[in-house]
């Protein structure tokens, strides 16, 4: 990503936040439509994610049933959130998204422990026979 694209977006987040007014004007519900359809996970938590769903479908004045909902936020996850939370049953969307957001800090936990166990020292059984 340029420089300048990362800028824009960086200052569009900022306006989001502000209550998405830009110098423009508000945000029309075609242009939350627009963001809503594009929208990913990235380097979003689960949480922040499923906040930016809500706040678009909310400006797009969008009604729709909770199916279609856990589609949208499926369709938006990073594989390995998404492979893992299909396969577990839940009962609602709230139920749904506490269960993402559960698969998620399981995969940073298990990345993080990972990481720690890379840094871990390995010795050759004949250096360290040779150590004795």
């Amino acid at each position: 990503m340029s420089v300048r694209k990362q800028k824009d977006s960086t200052e569009e987040e900022k306006r989001e936040e502000q209550g998405g007014l830009a110098e423009k004007g508000p945000e029309t519900p075609r242009k939350s439509m627009d963001k809503l359809q594009g929208l990913q996970k990235k380097n979003l938590s689960v949480e922040e994610y499923w906040q930016k769903i809500v706040l678009y479908i909310k400006r797009a004045g969008i009604n729709e049933d909770n199916h279609t909902t856990i589609s949208r936020f499926l369709s938006g996850l990073k594989l390995e959130i998404r492979n893992k939370v299909e396969l577990l049953p839940y009962r609602d969307l709230n139920d749904f998204i506490q269960l993402n957001i559960k698969v998620e800090k399981q995969i940073l936990r298990k990345q993080s422990s990972q990481k720690q166990s890379s840094y871990s020292v390995s010795y050759d059984k004949d250096e360290f026979r040779r150590g004795e």
